[in-house]
């Protein structure tokens, strides 16, 4: 049965950027890069989205990028960009709450305000990319706080606040 309504997705180009960093990545192709790097630059002046979800794939392109040229040495166009973006854009806002209506709950989950309903599909996506950009941070204290983030929202979802959202992890 064919389906009437589906979520909408505010752009496609999102997509195209982290498809084509993926097959870069698959294919040991640095051309994707540019691609990635094109749609990416193209985007970025109208503002790129924290919020890494189905919706918005930025952060992960960024993210998918940088990890190809700091751990496997792929020659990256536009990486001082992406890396731009996720120090100054990104990091600041998940882990400081300092921007995009990021907040911290009292017992410590980073979720966005306003938003209803699904919190830790943000904040676990979230997690994901802060813990692959803490694979190649240099900076020892910023990695420090980066692995803290990761490990904080990860153990809140299992259970260190009382309850788990995980089924068949923690006791609550």
């Amino acid at each position: 049965v064919a389906q009437t309504y589906i979520y909408p997705s505010s752009s496609y180009e999102d997509d195209q950027a982290y498809a084509a960093a993926w097959l870069a990545a698959a294919t040991g192709d640095a051309s994707y890069l540019e691609t990635t790097a094109s749609i990416f630059n193209a985007q970025y002046f109208y503002g790129i989205s924290v919020y890494a979800s189905w919706d918005s794939q930025w952060a992960s392109a960024a993210s998918l990028a940088l990890e190809l040229k700091n751990l496997h040495g792929v020659d990256v166009p536009s990486a001082d960009v992406y890396e731009s973006f996720l120090t100054t854009v990104f990091l600041p806002a998940w882990l400081n709450a300092a921007a995009w209506g990021i907040t911290y709950t009292p017992k410590g989950l980073a979720y966005i305000d306003g938003f209803p309903w699904g919190a830790l599909r943000y904040t676990m996506n979230a997690a994901f990319i802060v813990a692959v950009r803490a694979n190649y941070e240099s900076d020892e204290t910023a990695k420090a706080s980066q692995i803290s983030f990761v490990q904080n929202q990860v153990d809140y979802a299992l259970g260190s606040a009382g309850q788990s959202y995980v089924s068949g992890m923690g006791s609550g």
